[in-house]
């Protein structure tokens, strides 16, 4: 047949279907053999399609040469055959092309799936799909949870949609489904023994298995919105598994599957964030391409209205990750964005257990899981709470990866008691507290041990009994225990007698009067003057005098000074960023004397006999808060003056002459007090204390660089003025 014939016969065939049916013609299959018509005449005919019709449109025949094909009566089958597939219409029989079954069958398909939804108006589905579905978009009907769809699925999923409702999920299952009965006459089917494949569908709101023939027979069930289950197989196909529906998964698909267990019992948001976890993690959690830049624009269009979108947005695709401080000491921070979401997280009421559920979902391991608590925790009572189910899930995680069961393992388990106790937690707290407590170190062993500045050891044990005691507290009974250990440990705190003594007095009849008598007669010993002896004696009495009980003072208890105080005390220029402190250290410091030279013309002080002596080292080292100071008595040529001296223990060197009664440089209490404060405010505020002498020796060490500040200095120092 020439172009010419076949463009006539097409234009007779749209002709004919406008004239008759009244639709324009979308495709067109020209049937192979000829139809008996009246009056011994025949003719070839098309299969025709249109919108919502499909028709047999006889080309030699009259006006009666247009057949509706689904018109209800009419008889359609659809008969495979090895050597070419032959359509049947009533009594009729054409062969279809070799080759063009396929073709055949969509055309059939794609008609009854648009009669299926008639109630559709036209265009009310598909166009304002558009934006939805565009193929560059993050809900392009693509990627890893969307499997390729058949011609008629794409066209029935088209329709069975409603317009604003997204497709999430399209996967084929392993499973044939038999299309046992069609929607033919009642003879049966159109496609004899047809089949297809069951598909899971889940959608913004919806979840189905689906099924479409390869003549547009529809099998539909929809799903509950219940998770999915999988039931796993070492030797045969996995079964997904919902409610009474089971289907069997692809050789290779049960990882797939499995992201998408969850979805169907999810709402919203939810849902959608699931999705976007199923494309960041199966692109290899890259972010800013592939299905990672589609899982980072799902999360944007949804973080206004989900904290949990928000925060992994934040979290996972922020340039800003985690800001850490420039001290690699100081801990690392999370990114105002991932704060400002963990605050929205905290006041949306979410639960415990839908946080550790994003957390394990997304798969953000232990390091971020930790900033995420600790974050949380800063956040108040909402904050707590919300945090504590992924605190009791990463402690154990984190004490894994520690080397050893020691001091950081205990510290882990002292931060989750705190974290019970701030939520009234107490019984919960106490249980992980004497569990931590059966796993310490023998104490008696330790006391073998040579002590060691690091957290560890009696200080581990003393933390222990804190939280113990505070737990106990909470539940109202067996906190004087603990109260009665921490004691023990700890004599020389103040607190921590006070505690107990006040822990025995409420007890009352139930508490232990000789521990409570023991630990008044500890505070009484320990307390300010528990030890020292009446003033008025002097500094060098061997203590015979005695005055009347009446008469004796008491010394007035020292207290450590402030830090305003203690500046007020520095020599104006020597005060913070004071010239002359300045200029003293560049140009001479008094050289330390070597102290095992000490013993040959000093003694040490006998602070035991020299009381007042001691007493005003003591008051100075607290006020000044300075450690401890050793003095030297020195007698003979060296038994007039005072001077302190800073090295890895600091000391002093004290004339024998100042502490003697008889002499005439005798220092009485208030002088020796004042001068030996003096002294050890030199050491507080790092004086350097020079002579001319050591002026000239410094400078000419120092070489011209000395000099020249010295004389630049000068006009300087003619300006200070004394207070």
């Amino acid at each position: 047949m020439s172009s010419d014939e076949a463009g006539k016969r097409e234009r007779d065939a749209a002709q004919r279907l406008r004239d008759v049916a009244g639709g324009e013609l979308l495709e067109e299959l020209r049937l192979n053999g000829e139809l008996a018509l009246e009056a011994g005449r025949s003719t070839s005919a098309s299969l025709c399609r249109t919108r919502d019709g499909l028709y047999l449109v006889l080309l030699r025949a009259g006006d009666e040469g247009v057949i509706d094909l689904l018109a209800p009566g009419r008889r359609l089958r659809y008969v495979p055959q090895l050597l070419g597939d032959r359509l049947e219409i009533d009594r009729w029989r054409l062969a279809v092309p070799l080759g063009r079954g396929e073709q055949a069958q969509r055309m059939i398909a794609m008609v009854r799936i648009a009669r299926s939804f008639a109630h559709l108006r036209e265009g009310e589905s598909l166009p304002s799909r558009g934006s939805l579905d565009h193929p560059d978009g993050p809900w392009a009907w693509s990627g890893p949870f969307v499997d390729a769809l058949l011609p008629r699925e794409r066209a029935w999923a088209l329709r069975w949609l409603e317009a604003d409702e997204r497709l999430l999920v399209w996967q084929a299952t392993d499973e044939r489904h038999d299309f046992e009965e069609g929607s033919g006459d009642d003879e049966g089917p159109i496609l004899a023994d047809a089949q297809s494949r069951r598909c899971l569908l889940i959608s913004e709101r919806r979840q189905a298995l689906v099924a479409v023939s390869p003549v547009g027979d529809l099998w539909v069930q929809e799903l509950e919105p219940q998770a999915l289950e999988i039931e796993s197989s070492v030797v045969g196909r996995s079964v997904l598994r919902s409610g009474s529906h089971r289907v069997r998964i692809p050789l290779g698909d049960e990882a797939t599957f499995t992201m998408l267990l969850d979805m169907p019992a999810l709402e919203g948001g939810a849902r959608k964030l699931a999705l976007a976890r199923g494309l960041w993690l199966r692109g290899g959690k890259t972010a800013g391409r592939g299905t990672g830049l589609r899982a980072q624009t799902i999360l944007r269009e949804i973080a206004g209205d989900d904290p949990l979108a928000a925060l992994t947005l934040a979290l996972l695709f922020s340039a800003e990750l985690v800001s850490p401080s420039a001290d690699p000491a100081e801990p690392a921070r999370l990114s105002a964005e991932a704060i400002a979401a963990l605050e929205r997280l905290a006041k949306a009421g979410h639960e415990g257990e839908q946080l550790l559920a994003w957390w394990r979902s997304w798969e953000l391991g232990p390091e971020l899981g930790e900033l995420v608590v600790e974050h949380l925790c800063e956040l108040g009572p909402g904050g707590l709470a919300l945090a504590l189910a992924l605190h009791e899930q990463l402690r154990p995680i984190l004490q894994a990866k520690l080397e050893d069961e020691g001091v950081e393992a205990a510290v882990l388990d002292f931060v989750l008691a705190e974290h019970l106790l701030a939520l009234d937690r107490a019984a919960q707290a106490l249980a992980l507290l004497e569990e931590r407590r059966g796993k310490l170190p023998s104490e008696q062993l330790q006391d073998l041990l040579p002590p060691s500045p690091e957290r560890g050891g009696q200080q581990i044990r003393i933390e222990l009994l804190a939280l113990v005691a505070a737990a106990h507290e909470r539940l109202g009974d067996g906190h004087v225990a603990a109260l009665a250990e921490l004691a023990r440990l700890q004599p020389l705190m103040g607190e921590r007698l006070t505690a107990l003594i006040e822990g025995l007095r409420a007890a009352g009849e139930d508490g232990d009067p000789a521990l409570l008598a023991r630990a008044e007669l500890v505070r009484a010993i320990l307390d300010e003057g528990g030890f020292a002896r009446a003033l008025g004696q002097g500094a060098g009495s061997d203590g015979d005098e005695h005055e009347d009980e009446k008469q004796l003072q008491r010394r007035p208890k020292a207290a450590a000074l402030d830090g305003e105080r203690l500046e007020q005390l520095r020599h104006p220029a020597a005060r913070v960023d004071g010239v002359l402190g300045r200029m003293q250290g560049a140009l001479a410091k008094v050289a330390v004397p070597d102290r095992s030279q000490l013993k040959a013309y000093c003694e040490r002080a006998n602070l035991a006999r020299l009381e007042l002596l001691a007493r005003a080292i003591a008051d100075a080292t607290i006020m000044l808060g300075v450690g401890g100071i050793e003095p030297y008595v020195s007698r003979g040529d060296k038994s007039v003056g005072l001077r302190a001296y800073e090295d890895s223990t600091s000391f002093m060197l004290i004339g024998a002459d100042h502490l003697d009664a008889d002499s005439h440089a005798y220092l009485d209490e208030a002088a020796l007090r004042f001068a030996v404060t003096c002294e050890i405010a030199h050491l507080r505020f790092a004086h350097n204390r020079v002579t001319s002498d050591e002026v000239w020796s410094g400078t000419l060490d120092l070489g011209l660089t000395g000099l020249s500040m010295l004389v630049a200095a000068a006009p300087i120092l003619k300006g200070l003025k004394a207070p």
